[in-house]
């Protein structure tokens, strides 16, 4: 026996695939829709609705007044803005690489520097680790001897073992 697909099995339960996407655009209106309508309820957001909209229509009447009278004018004031912003943004991104040229020249030298340093001090202190381990050996050589020496017993059970010291050192941040 043949199974059925998805599709036909919704096509049987009189769903239409290509309508999952209608519902969600349907229900994303009426959501707006009743959002829209519960905002209203207050009379501070109604005024203001109502005045930014009496606002966006008289500037869209005076735009479409002008533009009407006089095309070429406002066809020039347009080129102009544009021309101003053009030249604003060329102006800050010069501003920017010149800042980023700046901050990457002054800044590199001193990091170099520092990376430098950091990996002598590590350099350092792992010298350091390894002659307080060599120390401590011998300390332990001497203990140990001086032990024995002194009570004879003592070679028979061997001798506590201290805690090492780590292998990295430890790194603050």
């Amino acid at each position: 026996m043949k199974q059925a697909t998805t599709h036909e099995t919704q096509a049987v339960q009189g769903q239409d695939p290509s309508q999952k996407g209608n519902k969600l655009l349907t229900g994303i209106a009426v959501g707006a829709a009743v959002g829209g309508v519960v905002a209203l309820v207050d009379k501070r957001t109604r005024t203001k609705v109502i005045n930014s909209a009496q606002c966006a229509k008289n500037s869209t009447t005076g735009f479409v007044t002008r533009l009407r009278e006089n095309p070429s004018e406002v066809k020039d004031d347009w080129q102009h803005r544009i021309k101003v912003a053009s030249g604003v943004i060329k102006e800050v991104t010069s501003d920017l690489k010149s800042l980023y040229e700046k901050v990457n020249n002054e800044l590199n030298g001193p990091v170099q520097s520092i990376k430098e340093e950091s990996s002598q001090l590590v350099e350092s202190a792992q010298g350091v680790q390894e002659d307080l381990q060599d120390i401590g050996d011998k300390v332990k050589q001497a203990g140990e001897e001086v032990a024995t020496k002194a009570n004879p017993e003592l070679k028979k059970y061997p001798a506590p073992q201290p805690e090492t010291v780590p292998s990295q050192p430890t790194r603050y941040q």
